[in-house]
């Protein structure tokens, strides 16, 4: 009985590692990616971050790469990608 009650737990844990399993770096090209992709505007998520506008535009026209970014920038788009990786993962 408590054999089947773990192989739950392991399972739900799995899945968990591998949501965590993205790296930052992953995390903010994959937002990139959403606007290249046209699934979301640079404007949008520099109203709900603290990611200028021009900085996101510019990584999603490849004028700017991701290891050159600011902090901040980096911060808020990671924030960004948490709280809505569902909505725009395919």
């Amino acid at each position: 009985r408590d054999d089947v009650e773990s192989r739950g737990l392991g399972d739900v844990y799995k899945r968990q590692r591998k949501i965590m399993a993205k790296s930052n770096f992953e995390k903010v090209e994959s937002v990139v990616g959403w606007v290249r992709d046209k699934k979301i505007t640079g404007y949008r998520i520099s109203k709900e971050t603290n990611a200028r506008e021009m900085s996101i535009i510019a990584l999603a026209q490849g004028r700017a790469k991701v290891k050159n970014i600011s902090f901040e920038t980096a911060l808020g788009l990671i924030d960004f990608y948490d709280k809505n990786h569902q909505k725009f993962e395919d």
